[in-house]
């Protein structure tokens, strides 16, 4: 007997874009919110090395993408191990989700974060994102005027809900 496949889940993106930050809300497409994000501003999808797909400025295109369940090796601990006079490297394996077939783009992921400099074109999930700029002024310094609290709170809520299965991520401009 054949097990029968399930449909992907679709969850939508709401985006609300700042001067420093973008700022959203994972729903799903009844409107129930799951999670908070905090991601890079928007920034026509500029790259740091025009050459790398790597170092990523800006928040990445709106549009639709699959998100799949996949080891991280930038995320995953390295582990010296010594055999015999040799000495081996061992990962402890970090899975996080994947944004698939990002234009211009490679290893943009679903992971925990507090800063937007902690990102590189990835989405941090949050229970609460708090605006220390709320009135856009562009006098304050540095970029870190958006704070992605208890991420890794949030970031477990996201996987519990999805349950580690591939989902469709829709991203759009909150109206």
């Amino acid at each position: 007997m054949k097990k029968k496949k399930s449909a992907m889940i679709n969850l939508f993106l709401k985006r609300k874009y700042k001067l420093e930050a973008t700022i959203g809300r994972i729903e799903t497409a009844e409107g129930q919110p799951i999670v908070e994000t905090l991601e890079r501003k928007e920034n026509n999808n500029l790259r740091d090395d025009p050459n790398s797909l790597q170092n990523e400025s800006a928040c990445i295109p709106e549009g639709t993408y699959v998100c799949k369940w996949t080891r991280s090796n930038r995320f995953s601990n390295i582990k010296k191990k010594k055999l015999g006079d040799q000495y081996t490297e061992e990962r402890d394996a970090v899975y996080t989700y994947e944004l698939i077939d990002v234009k211009d783009r490679a290893g943009i992921r679903i992971h925990s974060a507090n800063w937007t400099h902690q990102l590189h074109g990835c989405i941090a999930p949050a229970t609460v994102i708090i605006d220390m700029n709320p009135k856009g002024v562009e006098s304050i310094g540095g970029d870190n005027k958006c704070y992605a609290s208890q991420s890794r709170d949030a970031h477990a809520k996201l996987i519990a809900f999805t349950k580690k299965q591939d989902f469709m991520l829709t991203i759009v401009k909150h109206s």
